[in-house]
């Protein structure tokens, strides 16, 4: 039963997380496909850096794409948790200081705001809204990875296959040091 319960939990998590997508009106993202963002990394290392933008539980439950810079993640689940009938789902909030950990993590590693970033969630959907963000806060070059992690797309909309699906490398259980900056 807690298993089911977890289960669920996430589930409704990916949704509400989901619903933090660009509104229709927001000004569309440079994109690129999995396979050309994987060779960026491999070609120009940390001068071109790949931010997941997940939530901290979907990294947990999703993975981690191997190439990955840092987990930054653009929303949370609510605390204390709560249910959010609106979305029919766990209640997510938008991280507040997500610019300023982009930020850091781009300072981290020597960049700045011209630094070319590489964004990815588990389909797309989040990562194009954390890119407008990011754009609006003066980060120049910022471009979502199609599909995401897990892929997306919808009966009338363009089909991604997402990074798993294109055979790139990540890891099932994401790294400790990935997720929390640190480790006990």
């Amino acid at each position: 039963m807690k298993k089911t319960a977890s289960r669920f939990g996430f589930a409704s998590l990916l949704l509400a997380c989901s619903a933090l997508a660009a509104p229709a009106h927001a000004a569309p993202v440079a994109t690129i496909s999995p396979q050309l963002a994987a060779l960026a990394k491999a070609e120009h290392g940390r001068a071109v850096l790949l931010l997941d933008v997940r939530s901290h539980a979907e990294a947990v439950f999703g993975g981690q794409a191997t190439p990955a810079d840092a987990l930054v993640p653009f929303a949370e689940a609510a605390q204390p948790l709560r249910w959010d009938s609106a979305s029919g789902s766990v209640a997510v909030v938008r991280v507040p200081d997500f610019v300023e950990w982009a930020r850091a993590w781009v300072a981290f590693y020597g960049g700045d705001e011209d630094t070319p970033l590489l964004l990815l969630c588990r389909t797309g959907a989040v990562a194009a809204a954390a890119a407008e963000v990011l754009h609006q806060a003066g980060f120049t070059h910022v471009t979502v990875i199609q599909g995401g992690l897990d892929g997306a797309g919808s009966e009338d909309g363009p089909q991604y296959a997402g990074w798993k699906a294109a055979g790139l490398p990540w890891l099932a259980q994401a790294d400790p040091v990935f997720l929390f900056g640190e480790t006990d």
